[in-house]
């Protein structure tokens, strides 16, 4: 079993949230490394590596996944781009290889004391 850290459409509250119907919740999480940003392109987030030299860290959601779930994760988020790596020792997830693109949106929340960015889904039709 692999432990995978998501933090956009595939959240709990995501439209894509079916893929990990099988897999054990195990929490919410924020990653350990820092060096992230996160922007948008209106309807999901894209993260990325920057240096660690940034103080800035992912929250999200962390499922303990079978190959299977791997298989159409991988199917859904590196068919998108996405590449899979490890973020933290024994977490993995997918990040959004550079150039930069995207923008900020409602969605995305921004945590100046811990340093952290958030994906809210469907912040932009709830008002948050």
């Amino acid at each position: 079993m692999d432990k995978l850290f998501v933090y956009g459409s595939l959240k709990r509250d995501g439209n894509l949230h079916t893929a990990l119907d099988d897999s054990k919740f195990l929490g919410d999480y924020i990653t350990e490394s820092n060096g992230y940003v996160m922007t948008s392109a209106g309807n999901f987030p894209f993260v990325f590596y920057t240096t660690p030299k940034n103080p800035f860290r992912i929250k999200g959601e962390l499922y303990e996944v079978e190959k299977k779930v791997l298989d159409l994760t991988h199917r859904i988020e590196v068919g998108a781009g996405y590449d899979f790596k490890e973020i933290d020792k024994g977490v993995y997830g997918y990040l959004y290889p550079p150039p930069i693109i995207g923008h900020t949106t409602n969605s995305i929340r921004v945590n100046e004391d811990e340093k952290y960015f958030e994906w809210v889904n469907n912040a932009n039709l709830t008002g948050n």
